[in-house]
């Protein structure tokens, strides 16, 4: 009994140490990322030089304002994926969105767009006000339809069917 104690001890120090130090590490570099930085209030999306890539049979558009003007024209609605390379989730979905075969299909029908934690765009996002869980935590997902109206957002990478209802729905939109 008495080795329990010690044990279970031991245990809630570290949990009490850990738990600190994460929340002094929180605070400590949350004034380093700007967090007083003043909210963006143009919704337009930003410009940005970066081309496309190809991501097995689906273009991946990283330019929004590119994108938005592309969804527009072929009355599309926008796929955004807010992406980091550190981020488990993330790379997890980029295989699913070539394996999920309804997801696949559906976003073959979109213009899907890719936002890097390190992109410009990303701070533009995360100040803008749809997209405060950026602050926080990705992944984030969004569909949006052409007139960048924010139709669904979700965290859950699994989370196919609403993905593909959102774009549905965005579709139907008037444009």
């Amino acid at each position: 009994m008495e080795r329990f104690r010690t044990i279970l001890l031991a245990a809630i120090i570290a949990s009490v140490t850990v738990g600190a130090a994460g929340s002094f590490l929180f605070f400590y570099l949350q004034q380093g990322l700007d967090a007083n930085a003043e909210p963006v209030t143009d919704r337009s999306p930003p410009e940005d030089s970066i081309e496309p890539v190809q991501h097995g049979n689906l273009t991946v558009y990283r330019n929004p304002a590119g994108a938005f003007e592309l969804a527009r024209k072929q009355g599309q609605p926008v796929f955004l994926d807010f992406y980091a390379d550190w981020c488990g989730n993330c790379v997890k979905f980029q295989k699913r969105m070539l394996e999920d075969k309804a997801l696949n299909q559906a976003l073959q029908q979109a213009v899907v767009l890719q936002v890097i934690d390190t992109d410009p765009a990303f701070e533009h996002y995360s100040r803008e006000g749809r997209f405060p869980e950026l602050n926080e935590a990705l992944p984030l997902f969004a569909v949006l339809n052409a007139k960048n109206e924010l139709i669904w957002k979700g965290q859950n990478y699994l989370d196919s069917d609403s993905m593909i209802q959102a774009m549905k729905e965005a579709t139907a939109t008037p444009k």
